[in-house]
């Protein structure tokens, strides 16, 4: 119950509900929810500080749930803030910090004018909070500046790049739907929370509602896709569950492919499965 209403409080920019709170006694899943609760609000509001104080908060509190897992003394919840820097390179900690990286440079530029620059500073928040650069920083940074390229499979660094992607870019429908995989991918890794899960379904019926609208000529039979694909986008938009791996599904059967199991699964990791109920 409590931390129902801790993050109902930080909904409501309170953040010091229960002052007498027992950091020390919580569970290992009520830090990891409240890491993944802050970071939804800080990816919601946008502010490239706030997003990367959310990042570490959340790289921490899987930190620290290593640490107990594997007996090592850990710091009360308070404390965890203060990850190191060479903790954010340990193989499990990594995933989380470069997929919530990605993940927030991706949705947080989307409503700047100009993408590049928050990304920018996004990553120099996040460095100003560590005291010091990382491995996965310079790898972003080098991004950014047209150093290095996203390897095929790292869906991190695709998504990332897609971040400060200038808004004029059209991308082939096939190419979307990668970079929804990849978003799908980015979220599951990070563990974010369900307010931002929210936002990846409206965001993938979107673009689909969108190609319907303009690029409807590059689907596959267009007049016998077209249909289905309107009701899987209608089914998404409400939220349903199941619904996210049948939009996915639809939209790879109007370009004449198919999404691959593993991916499906992912996508019900997600989004849960018809009859069932959302993550």
């Amino acid at each position: 119950i409590k931390l129902l209403m801790t993050i109902v409080g930080l909904r409501k920019n309170v953040r010091d509900l229960f002052p007498d709170l027992d950091w020390s006694q919580t569970t290992i899943g009520f830090n990891i929810f409240l890491a993944a609760a802050e970071f939804d609000l800080a990816v919601e509001d946008g502010d490239p500080d706030q997003l990367a104080g959310a990042v570490l908060q959340l790289a921490a509190a899987f930190n620290d749930a290593l640490k107990k897992r594997t007996g090592v003394s850990s710091a009360p919840a308070q404390e965890v803030k203060a990850i190191e820097p060479r903790e954010t390179e340990d193989k499990t900690v990594k995933a989380v910090f470069e997929h919530a990286i990605a993940l927030g440079a991706f949705f947080g530029a989307q409503d700047q004018t100009d993408k590049k620059t928050f990304c920018e500073t996004f990553l120099a928040s996040i460095t100003d909070h560590l005291g010091a650069s990382t491995p996965t920083l310079d790898g972003f940074g080098d991004l950014l500046v047209g150093k290095t390229e996203a390897h095929p499979g790292d869906q991190a660094a695709f998504i990332f790049k897609s971040a400060f992607a200038p808004s004029s870019d059209v991308l082939h429908p096939a190419d979307i739907i990668n970079r929804q995989l990849s978003i799908l991918q980015c979220a599951i890794a990070c563990g974010c929370g369900p307010r931002l899960v929210i936002r990846i379904h409206l965001l993938i019926a979107d673009e689909w509602d969108h190609i319907l609208q303009h690029q409807r000529f590059l689907l596959s039979q267009p007049a016998l896709h077209a249909p289905a694909l309107e009701a899987a986008i209608a089914y998404a938009r409400a939220g349903h569950p199941g619904s996210l791996p049948n939009l996915l599904q639809t939209a790879a059967r109007a370009l004449n492919d198919q999404i691959p199991n593993a991916w499906l699964t992912l996508a019900e990791q997600l989004g849960g499965k018809a009859g069932g109920e959302t993550h």
